[in-house]
This record gives structure tokens, C-alpha cells and sequence, in this order.
């Protein structure tokens, strides 16, 4: 537990210089390496259980390594913008390819979740698709991708234990957040402190979507369990 609590303090640490470093342009140099350490260090925290484990935490590792490059074309000016999307694109398929087994499938819970999704995204698309221009398609496909992701994630319910699937769930809930977030900002209408709504809400989904995994599989005892005990 003691490896888990260290490694969870430090991670939130060096997203709260994260979340610092965005809301003050002098400071922003330093995102050049805080914002690519939340996924290396998630990368160096899930490695040493690769071995046990490989189709969930290769698949998770993967993600976590195309997350960091799109944190990284994102860092720059805006003709890096596709280059990211793509690298986003191809870790949310590898978060898929992580969690998604056939026998999770429910015709019902399928059409819930669906429909759960679309009366989120349609308005954003609304407001969206008109600024678009001619990055529509990548956003569209974007957009179906990561709406099967989170998909992925709640359809896990009942398989698997239930704090596994509380936090990946949360997790994917909160990218969901954080890229609807980005898309307005962009598009739409400048959001006031909008660095820090956007990565405070990917750090922690970065962050619960891998402790999930983890305990999925190995039953780690990470900084929410160590509260439970405590409260308990």
C-alpha cells in the first residue's frame, strides 16, 4: 500500500504544478515537462506489472504512450492540432482494446449508454460542427471513438470488481469532460481558466482509468482503498 500512497501523492503533486504552471503564462515553460510526466510516471507505475498481466497493461501502456504524445503536439501552436487528435484517437483505441471483452455486451445496458451519450454530445456537436470547418471529419471520428471508449468502460459493470469499475468508469467520464471542454473552448467561446478545467479533469481521468485497470487484475491496494480502510 505504502508504494501506492507514495506514488499517488506524487502524482497529484505534479499535477497541481501542472495545473500552476497553465494558469500563468510566465510559469509556462514548465508545462513543457509536467504536463508528459502524468503519463510517463502512470507508464512507470503500471510497467512493473506488465509481465503478469500483458493484454490489459500492454494495451494500457500503449494508451499511456500515445497520450503523451498528444499532450505533446497539443503543447504547441495550433498546427499540431490534428497530429494530437490522432494520437488521442489511437489511445482511446488502445483503452478499447484494454477493457473490452464480447461476453460484456448487453443489448440493453449498449442502448442506455448510448443514449445516455448522444443527448451529451448532440448540443456540443450543434454548437461545434459550424466552427469546425474543414477539421470536421477528424472531430466526428474523434468524437465516435471516444464515445465508444467510454462505452467499453460501462459495460465492464458486474464483471469485474466494483471499485475497478467505479474509477475507470469515473475516469472515462471525466476525459469525456475534459475533451467537450477543449472542443468549446476552441470552437466555440473562450472558457475562462480553461487550462486548468481541461487538465485537472484529464489528470484525474489519466489517473482513475489506470488505478482501475490495475486493480482489475491485481486487486492493488491504491490511496482510495488506504482511505476506505481508514474510514472503515
Amino acid at each position: 500500500m505504502k508504494k501506492e500512497l507514495v506514488f499517488s501523492l506524487l502524482y497529484f503533486l505534479i499535477l497541481i504544478i501542472e495545473l500552476i504552471a497553465g494558469s500563468n503564462a510566465e510559469y509556462h515553460h514548465i508545462r513543457y515537462v509536467t504536463k508528459p510526466l502524468l503519463t510517463i510516471s502512470l507508464g512507470i507505475f503500471v510497467f512493473p506489472d506488465r509481465k503478469h498481466y500483458p493484454h490489459l497493461l500492454n494495451f494500457i501502456l500503449l494508451a499511456l504512450f500515445f497520450s503523451f504524445l498528444g499532450d505533446i503536439f497539443l503543447l504547441f501552436d495550433d498546427s499540431y492540432f490534428i497530429a494530437g487528435l490522432l494520437a488521442f484517437f489511437i489511445a482511446h483505441i488502445m483503452y478499447i482494446s484494454a477493457f473490452f471483452k464480447t461476453k460484456f455486451f448487453s443489448p440493453k445496458r449498449f442502448a442506455v449508454i448510448t443514449t445516455a451519450l448522444l443527448i451529451y454530445a448532440i448540443p456540443i456537436l450543434y454548437l461545434i460542427i459550424p466552427e469546425a470547418g474543414s477539421l470536421l471529419p477528424y472531430i466526428i471520428l474523434y468524437v465516435i471513438i471516444l464515445m465508444i471508449m467510454v462505452k467499453t468502460v460501462y459495460l465492464r459493470k458486474g464483471y469485474v470488481n466494483r471499485l475497478s469499475y467505479q474509477l475507470a468508469l469515473i475516469g472515462a467520464l471525466l476525459f469525456l469532460i475534459s475533451d467537450s471542454l477543449l472542443a468549446l473552448d476552441k470552437f466555440v467561446t473562450e472558457i475562462p481558466n480553461i487550462t486548468i478545467l481541461v487538465m485537472s479533469t484529464y489528470g484525474v481521468a489519466q489517473f482513475l482509468i489506470v488505478n482501475g485497470a490495475l486493480i482489475e487484475k491485481t486487486n492493488k491496494r491504491n490511496l482510495y482503498n488506504y482511505f476506505i480502510n481508514q474510514a472503515t
